[in-house]
């Protein structure tokens, strides 16, 4: 685990390609955010080569049916810009609290983009997050921000969706805002 750290930090190649490597039964498990051939030959090639090596992540981004609502109860989230440059390593969105009562929100998030067919996909990305919670006090508001991994998963010029979890007077509302990216 030690070499593949060390060789790991010297691969430019492979730099935010990789959300996590870890010793599991019998191996060690390597989680790409996008995982394709040429990546894992770069990693067998460039960081560690065995065959205890198993490779995980999704090899395509995955159809994405879900559903959220931008509005509810006096609860709204909008993006900060309609539109996002390509480049962005990150997306920032409002959300506001014009209801009588207190939410509670994290920092996990999923976001969605729409492909050359009309089909929504997860957009693959390094999900890891701080599992934190956060309260939105009545007629707050509160900035919240996606990742994005544009290294592993370059970011296509297309429309998306965010959603974002939160809980309201004891019920789990999915919070979604749509823009793009050009």
């Amino acid at each position: 685990m030690d070499t593949i750290g060390q060789r790991l930090g010297k691969c430019k190649e492979l730099a935010g390609c990789i959300s996590s490597y870890c010793a599991v039964t019998n191996g060690i498990e390597v989680n790409f955010i996008y995982n394709t051939a040429e990546r894992r030959r770069l990693f067998r090639q460039k960081v560690y080569d065995a065959p205890i090596l198993k490779f995980v992540g999704p090899e395509s981004p995955i159809r994405m049916s879900k559903t959220g609502v931008s509005d509810t109860l006096g609860i709204s989230i909008r993006p900060t810009k309609d539109v996002f440059p390509l480049t962005a390593e990150d997306v920032t969105f409002i959300l506001r609290n014009n209801s009588n009562n207190e939410l509670t929100c994290g920092e996990h998030c999923e976001i969605a983009f729409l492909d050359s067919e009309g089909v929504w996909r997860k957009l693959p990305r390094n999900e890891m997050f701080n599992d934190i919670g956060y309260e939105v006090r009545p007629y707050g508001s509160r900035t919240v921000i996606g990742k994005l991994s544009p290294k592993a998963f370059p970011t296509p010029a297309t429309r998306y969706r965010f959603f974002h979890p939160i809980i309201h007077n004891g019920k789990n509302i999915t919070l979604m805002a749509e823009y793009e990216m050009r």
